[in-house]
């Protein structure tokens, strides 16, 4: 199977989301981009202070960005604690018994190193403990990757976010036409709950496109 390959987008830069992906996703939305981070090892936490603006992120300099993103990284591993890590597997019926969960002195190590790339764990345990809902899309094989999502989609608000070669993050922004910025609108990268696109996008995900790999037991 053919990969599609994409480059990084350079930290605050802006690109149309690839056609296949917005035609089977965005209703070929034109609205719809990718948005640039630093690709340091810390793309997934770049990626939230993006999407939530930490710290006027977006408005920051290249420097400042990057000292915003590896700051959030090790706020993460300065709260992460051996209570709170099996509570977090414990709410997604996780058992150690029953799965290969690291150590949290692995994933403190991990967390350690800025270079060391968020895997599934650190991801969903930040998901977790931010009460946030994500949704990913493989670039490369233009499709939504199941399994790794909120615990309560229909409440939480959510991320949409771009796998890039399977190996960076970027949000997934909504652009605001001419039109919403002269009424105040704002480029949108975190999409409450009772957003009808991503309410729309949910329902499909649970009913159509991973209704054989919905569980965290799928990936892990």
């Amino acid at each position: 199977m053919t990969r599609n390959v994409l480059s990084n987008l350079p930290p605050g830069a802006r690109s149309p989301l690839p056609a296949a992906v917005s035609s089977g996703y965005f209703d070929n939305s034109k609205q719809y981009h990718r948005y640039g981070v630093h690709d340091d090892g810390s793309c997934f936490f770049h990626t939230i202070c993006a999407a939530k603006n930490i710290g006027g992120y977006r408005s920051k300099g290249l420097e400042e960005r990057m000292r915003i993103g590896r700051q959030f990284r090790r706020h993460v591993r300065m709260k992460i604690s051996q209570q709170n890590w099996d509570a977090i597997w414990k709410r997604r019926g996780v058992t150690k018994d029953g799965k290969r969960l690291p150590e949290v002195s692995t994933i403190k190590e991990m967390l350690g190193n800025h270079t060391t790339w968020a895997d599934v764990y650190i991801i969903l345990y930040v998901m977790d403990k931010m009460n946030l809902n994500m949704v990913f899309f493989d670039m490369s094989s233009d499709a939504i990757y199941c399994g790794v999502r909120g615990l309560a989609t229909e409440k939480q608000s959510s991320m949409l976010v771009a796998w890039v070669n399977r190996a960076h993050f970027e949000p997934i922004f909504r652009a605001s036409s001419a039109r919403e910025q002269k009424q105040g609108t704002v480029d949108l990268f975190l999409y409450p709950s009772s957003d009808p696109f991503v309410r729309s996008l949910m329902s499909r995900y649970h009913s159509e496109l991973c209704v054989y790999n919905n569980d965290i037991s799928d990936i892990i």
